[in-house]
């Protein structure tokens, strides 16, 4: 085991077996040996971003920043939402070839693709938007990243029916925000004419 994971990681699983303590990795192979070898119980930093978080200890914020900078570091595991690519972009200043936006976007795109997950695609795209129109950005930076997700998906006719109902809902959704309401539609329109040609 010393030879796979290094004295470090030998050490840490070994430490984890004492009472009261548990192993921090998120290096998934040596979770599964340790626990599998030694016996120990694991925790990841998403998990314990999570659990820091349900407790009141840390502000939404900062665990969207947080999970937005796992996705950046090529954290293959991390669960992701809408409001965590809005974290990305807020971490990333607004710049889509940024860390972690950049990240985002890569790690975004086999969703919008694969049929199997276009509804989970098309889930985070809504949630996406709706906490993109309450962000302190300007309109134009809100638009380049919702045109960034929206050029994920394919143009088959399903997906155009799709994502036609995604904006209505968002726009009936934004009622009480008319000026996030406005840019939304109007980049959303725009990117129609661009992309498709309609």
């Amino acid at each position: 085991m010393e030879k796979v994971f290094g004295w470090e990681g030998l050490e840490a699983a070994f430490a984890a077996l004492a009472p009261g303590r548990i192993l921090w990795t998120d290096d998934l192979v040596l979770a599964e040996a340790a626990k599998f070898e030694l016996g120990v119980e694991r925790v990841w930093t998403q998990a314990v971003v999570e659990h820091l978080a349900i407790r009141g200890l840390i502000d939404a914020a900062v665990v969207g920043e947080a999970h937005a900078k796992l996705m950046g570091f090529n954290y293959q595991v991390t669960q992701f939402r809408g409001s965590v690519i809005v974290a990305a972009l807020r971490v990333s200043n607004g710049s889509l070839d940024r860390f972690p936006m950049r990240q985002m976007i890569e790690a975004f795109k086999p969703l919008a693709v694969d049929v199997a997950n276009r509804n989970t695609a098309l889930l985070m795209f809504g949630e996406f938007v709706l906490t993109l129109s309450l962000e302190p950005l300007l309109p134009e930076t809100k638009c380049v990243a919702t045109k960034a997700l929206l050029d994920a998906f394919p143009t088959d006719v399903t997906t155009k029916a799709q994502l036609e109902a995604i904006r209505v809902q968002c726009g009936h959704l934004m009622r009480l925000n008319p000026t996030g309401q406005r840019d939304f539609l109007a980049c959303f329109d725009q990117w129609k004419r661009e992309k498709l040609g309609l």
